[in-house]
């Protein structure tokens, strides 16, 4: 999902404290600024109950699909993924990693446009490892 947030000293952590307090547990999470206003984007244990925390405080929330893959963990290996997708003709509107866990391997979080057949896409390139 992803939260719009004001750039103001606070916000996030009134943000993070209502995710908190309605039980919703963040999996992964970036923060990205803009001159206005900041993006979270996160990947929550409840969706709704993130919105409605969220709504509640008047921050705006959008929640999409995005494409989750683990993948080795070396160098070019993210060129290699966003070529398959720049060859297919599918955009990459964001992507962020998550590098926990192995340190030969990788999880990277994506929005794709057009998102179906991303997973069939790498499968059939091999880039996975």
């Amino acid at each position: 999902m992803s939260v719009f947030l004001e750039n103001e000293p606070g916000i996030l952590a009134e943000v993070l404290h209502r995710l908190a307090d309605a039980g919703v547990n963040l999996h992964t999470m970036s923060v990205a600024e803009t001159e206005r206003f900041g993006i979270l984007r996160t990947m929550v244990s409840d969706p709704d109950a993130a919105v409605a925390a969220l709504d509640e405080l008047g921050v705006v929330t959008m929640v999409v699909d995005v494409l989750v893959v683990e993948v080795p963990n070396r160098p070019g290996g993210l060129a290699e993924i966003v070529q398959v997708f720049s060859d297919a003709g599918v955009s990459v509107r964001y992507v962020y990693a998550e590098m926990g866990g192995t340190a030969d391997r990788a999880v990277l979080i994506m929005r794709l446009n057009p998102s179906e057949g991303a997973l069939t896409l790498l499968l059939d390139a091999g880039v996975l490892g």
